[in-house]
């Protein structure tokens, strides 16, 4: 008769699942954030942008000249 026991310490199994069951939950919750988080700045930025599209537009053709001068000076 074969035992398929993984066990090398009695009662570590429990623990080591209970252990991942809360990195697990802590995973989910950090994950639920940060993605409800994303999810208004791009909301907020999409706003934004449909407000003042021209505001927008000078900031990046003001980014994109600095740039392009920052590179060009290599």
């Amino acid at each position: 008769m074969m035992t398929t026991e993984t066990n090398v310490v009695p009662g570590t199994d429990s623990s080591v699942r209970d252990v991942l069951d809360k990195a697990q939950a802590c995973y989910d919750g950090t994950r639920d954030r940060l993605s409800n988080h994303a999810h208004r700045a791009a909301d907020a930025t999409q706003n934004y942008v449909k407000e003042n599209p021209w505001q927008v537009l000078g900031g990046a053709a003001v980014a994109g000249f600095l740039i392009g001068f920052l590179l060009s000076r290599r």
